[in-house]
């Protein structure tokens, strides 16, 4: 592969750049490689491990990077994971599916990822020591993620400034997974005051296990890489919540899971900060499971795994109303036992 854009990534553009990838091979073959089209998604990694890695604790800065205020921070953390940890994130994350999303009017344009289920990061060695350093950096101990994904960053995608939410009191943690950058490569990330791009505050490179810390409110925007390396850029981004209710209730209210007894053709009011749903996932904690989030966790889990199985069934009748050409053609690569 040669790779012949060589200008800075685009950031706030209204297109991709423009790019040009050759492929030669050996015999004159080509042969195009699509995977397959549903793949069941691999747990994650590290859990149920009741201890923690044998591997010290960092010393954590004793001061943000940059505050925009008295609440909102910008801290950048090092050496929070041993490299066979960080190793095992990144086969992880190779090895599952990716959610494509161009077009996106909103956000930060990330076409690219692949979630990950809240419950299933909260049970390792890997989110207590995150719980850790935001215990430490903000003082509160209640902390609990609701948004997991790996990002996938390629150089000429254009990627926007952007907040991860407004008016709310959250953290965004963002962990750099390419082992093989070096100063100059890009792939970091931008703060900037406002979103209209004209003050940066603030700039973080991409090395291997660098975790930043930052105030949600806080307008952001990724660096693709630099064009000549060949691959993408790999970043864990887990958004956390002040507490566990928060945080199912954040979870439950964006992902595609519908909330059993919940009207969605109704017309509903938003409130000051929270969403209609979210209103009544708030309620359905408080009157039905008596304030405790953790059974609204294990719904949320049983209805996630319900979704999971009507995509799947869904995806093998379309695969069946398909001829036997065209059903080859797609079927390649995806196992019999998933049909």
């Amino acid at each position: 592969k040669q790779w012949y854009q060589w200008q800075y990534p685009a950031v706030r553009t209204q297109v991709g750049l423009i790019f040009l990838e050759m492929v030669f091979g050996e015999n004159g073959e080509w042969k195009e490689d699509y995977g397959p089209l549903y793949r069941r998604q691999p747990p994650f990694p590290f859990q149920d491990i009741k201890s923690d890695f044998n591997h010290p604790l960092p010393t954590l800065p004793s001061s943000p990077l940059f505050s925009m205020d008295l609440e909102n921070h910008l801290w950048v953390v090092d050496g929070l994971f041993p490299h066979d940890v960080l190793d095992g994130l990144v086969n992880h994350f190779l090895d599952s599916d990716y959610l494509y999303q161009e077009g996106d009017d909103g956000g930060d344009n990330v076409v690219f990822m692949t979630p990950q289920p809240l419950y299933q990061l909260a049970r390792t060695p890997i989110w207590r020591r995150m719980s850790w350093v935001m215990r430490k950096l903000t003082g509160r101990s209640h902390w609990y993620p609701y948004d997991v994904s790996n990002n996938l960053n390629r150089a000429w995608d254009h990627t926007r400034i952007h907040p991860d939410c407004f008016g709310r009191d959250e953290y965004t943690l963002l962990i750099y997974l390419n082992k093989e950058y070096q100063p100059g490569d890009l792939g970091g990330t931008v703060w900037y005051r406002h979103e209209d791009g004209k003050e940066i505050i603030g700039s973080v490179m991409n090395k291997y296990g660098r975790m930043a810390v930052f105030h949600c409110e806080i307008p952001h925007s990724a660096r693709p890489p630099h064009a000549r390396l060949g691959g993408p850029r790999h970043t864990f981004a887990v958004k956390v919540a002040q507490t566990m209710a928060d945080a199912v209730i954040r979870g439950f209210s964006e992902s595609p899971v519908r909330v059993e007894g919940y009207d969605y053709e109704a017309d509903h009011q938003q409130g000051p900060l929270e969403s209609a749903l979210e209103m009544f996932l708030r309620k359905k904690i408080i009157n039905s499971y008596g304030g405790d989030p953790t059974y609204l966790e294990r719904e949320f889990e049983r209805s996630a795994q319900k979704h999971d199985e009507t995509y799947k069934e869904e995806f093998r009748k379309e695969l069946r109303q398909l001829g036997a050409t065209d059903f080859e053609k797609m079927n390649e690569g995806i196992k019999k036992d998933e049909l």
